[in-house]
């Protein structure tokens, strides 16, 4: 490893004086990123290494924190209902990134061929990203709900009506197909 070069005694290091002697402009660049820097700083890195000190500790808002060691992931990784967690992010982060993507791919081949009334179809396709999330989610809900049109429609072929978002089995799907 490289060391930094010695300075005479008494006068300043060699890199300090080449620090100094950069032009004005050059600082004009580090004053401009430093509130971003600063914003990085104590909206994201503070907060990460404070949450990852309190993860370390026996820690429950009215007692002083203890300090445990890695217990709390010992536990975490014995626990089975960490196991179901984990499951479900991977069952839902694929069931929703894989088929986004092909029909997102398919989407985008569709809009790129010149057919008639393609600025209505590319609105209809960009209307939910202008309406609010809230608003998607209440309309899903009614579409969802126990006398919803979903289960109108199911009950029309002669199938029971579901409860989809309370049922551990259909609520991840009922969630992946809202999401893409």
């Amino acid at each position: 490893m490289a060391s930094l070069p010695r300075a005479k005694s008494g006068a300043a290091p060699r890199w300090l004086a080449a620090v100094a002697a950069t032009p004005r402009r050059e600082w004009w660049g580090l004053v401009f990123v430093l509130p971003a820097l600063a914003w990085k700083l104590g909206f994201n890195l503070i907060p990460m290494a404070n949450a990852f000190y309190i993860s370390l500790t026996n820690y429950d808002l009215l007692t002083p924190a203890r300090f445990t060691g890695l217990t709390n992931y010992v536990t975490l990784t014995t626990d089975a209902r960490f196991g179901k967690a984990l499951v479900n992010t991977f069952v839902y982060a694929f069931g929703r990134g894989i088929p986004l993507m092909i029909i997102s791919l398919f989407i985008a081949w569709v809009f790129a061929r010149s057919f008639r009334g393609k600025n209505v179809f590319r609105t209809l396709y960009f209307l939910p990203v202008i309406i609010s999330g809230v608003v998607i989610s209440i309309v899903w809900g009614l579409l969802y709900d126990q006398n919803g049109m979903i289960n109108q429609l199911l009950s029309t072929f002669g199938i029971h009506r579901q409860l989809w978002l309370t049922r551990s089995t259909s609520a991840p799907w009922a969630i992946i197909i809202m999401a893409v």
